[in-house]
C-alpha cells in the first residue's frame, strides 16, 4: 500500500484480514515529533481466491457493502454450492423485513432471523418433516424462483420465453420466474445454451444474480 503525504510518499504492508481501521501518523524522523499529518484507512473485505473468478467484480462489490461474506480462512469459495441458509441470508439482505413465524429446529444461530423470514414469505419453504435443511445445496431453478419472488413487480419486464436448449426440462411451475429473470438480465444460462435447472447454484453465480437484483430492487 502506498500513502501520499506532504513532501512525498511511503509504502508499507498490512497483513490481509487485519481487523479494524488503520490510522497512519507521520512522525518527523529528526525530532521524533508528530507533525499532525495522518490518514485513516478503513478495512476492506478481500478474498484470496476470487481473482480468477468470472464474478470477481460482483463478489468484491457485494463484500465491500457487507452483503456477502467469506470464510475464516480468507476464502470466498466461488465454485462452492450455495446452501439454503446462505440463500436465506442473501434474500433477507436483498429484501429486509422483521423475522416472523416459527423457527425451524435445525436452523443455525447465524441464520435464524433470515430463515424465519424466508419460510414465512415462502421464499424457501420447509422440506419434508418440517425441517429447513440449512446445509442442503440450492439448485438453479429454486434460486430463480426465490429471487424473482423478492423483486418489486413494477421493476420487472414482461416474461419472455428464454432460448434455453433445455427449456422443456424446467418445471412448468418455475418457468415464469426463470423467464422473468432472463428478461430482466438478472439470471442467464450456461455458455452452451442450457439453463441447467437442477445444477447447484454456485456462490459466484449467486453473487452475480444478487448484484443485478439489487439494481432492480433499489
Amino acid at each position: 500500500m502506498t500513502v501520499a503525504v506532504y513532501g512525498g510518499k511511503f509504502n508499507f504492508t498490512v497483513k490481509a484480514g487485519t481487523a479494524g481501521a488503520l490510522r497512519v501518523v507521520c512522525v518527523d524522523e529528526r525530532t521524533g515529533g508528530v507533525n499532525g499529518s495522518w490518514v485513516e484507512i478503513a478495512p476492506s473485505k478481500t478474498f484470496n481466491d476470487v481473482v480468477a473468478s468470472w464474478a470477481a467484480p460482483e463478489i468484491t462489490a457485494l463484500a465491500a457493502d457487507g452483503f456477502l461474506s467469506g470464510y475464516p480462512d480468507g476464502t470466498f469459495r466461488p465454485a462452492a454450492p450455495v446452501t439454503r441458509a446462505e440463500l436465506a441470508v442473501m434474500a433477507a439482505r436483498l429484501c429486509p423485513g422483521p423475522p416472523r413465524g416459527p423457527l425451524p429446529a435445525d436452523t443455525p444461530a447465524w441464520a435464524r432471523d433470515a430463515v424465519r423470514l424466508a419460510v414465512y414469505r415462502g421464499t424457501l419453504p420447509l422440506l419434508a418433516g418440517g425441517f429447513f435443511r440449512p446445509e442442503a445445496a440450492v439448485d438453479r431453478v429454486s434460486a430463480a424462483a426465490a429471487v424473482a419472488s423478492l423483486l418489486p413487480e413494477e421493476t420487472l419486464p414482461p416474461a419472455i420465453v428464454p432460448p434455453y436448449r433445455d427449456w422443456e426440462s424446467v418445471p412448468v411451475k418455475s418457468r415464469r420466474p426463470v423467464a422473468i429473470l432472463y428478461a430482466a438480465g438478472v439470471m442467464r444460462g450456461r455458455p452452451d445454451g442450457r439453463f441447467d435447472p437442477f445444477a447447484p447454484l454456485t456462490r459466484a453465480e449467486a453473487a452475480a444474480i444478487f448484484y443485478r437484483a439489487r439494481l432492480l430492487a433499489k
